[in-house]
């Protein structure tokens, strides 16, 4: 009897061992498909900027219809439920996230559009010091020093890459403030409207 149990307790750490190693491997691919589709989007998006098309905006409605279709098709398939009329988010408080949502896409889309890739990149790592300075200001919630020591390293290179950057323009640089500001205030209310609504 004392065998049996042994080698149950034996086979439930197997189990438990396979399903963190199943976990962490779904969590690893999905991380990995995250960034390969992230980075194929905006080198398609740059192919078509640079093949005479160039209305970000529209660019950006096709995006949002497809994301629409999508998550439809998820919810459809029981992916997730879609909260019943007058739960979670009142509309006021939605339509703020979605119009912060677009803005961001479309400034993204529009930096794209008149600035390098390399830029376009540069502007996407500077949204993180950027988040993180508003939700010190406006919410209190202050990063490790550790963090910020390594934000300093980054923002360094970002400005040594924004000055030998030979195809900045103006009117890029400003998109892409634009774009990293929208998308910085994107990320604090997605989360912190999910919080108070959820």
């Amino acid at each position: 009897l004392a065998g049996a149990v042994l080698g149950a307790r034996r086979r439930g750490a197997s189990n438990k061992t396979l399903h963190r190693a199943r976990v962490a491997m779904s969590a690893a691919a999905y991380a990995i498909g995250n960034v390969a589709s992230s980075v194929a989007l905006v080198l398609v998006n740059k192919k078509v900027f640079s093949g005479g098309f160039h209305f970000p905006m529209t660019l950006s409605f096709f995006h949002f219809v497809f994301t629409v279709i999508w998550y439809q098709m998820l919810a459809m398939g029981g992916a997730y439920t879609q909260p019943a009329a007058g739960q979670g988010m009142p509309q006021s408080e939605k339509f703020k996230v979605a119009a912060a949502g677009f803005a961001s896409i479309g400034f993204m889309n529009l930096s794209l559009n008149s600035n390098s890739v390399g830029f376009y990149q540069i502007t996407k790592l500077t949204i993180i010091p950027v988040t993180l300075a508003i939700n010190a200001v406006a919410y209190g919630v202050h990063a490790p020093t550790k963090i910020k020591l390594a934000l300093l390293i980054l923002l360094a290179g970002v400005g040594v890459a924004t000055v030998t950057d030979v195809q900045l323009r103006p009117i890029g640089l400003i998109y892409g403030a634009l774009a990293v500001a929208t998308t910085a205030v994107f990320q604090i209310w997605q989360g912190t409207k999910q919080k108070e609504f959820a």
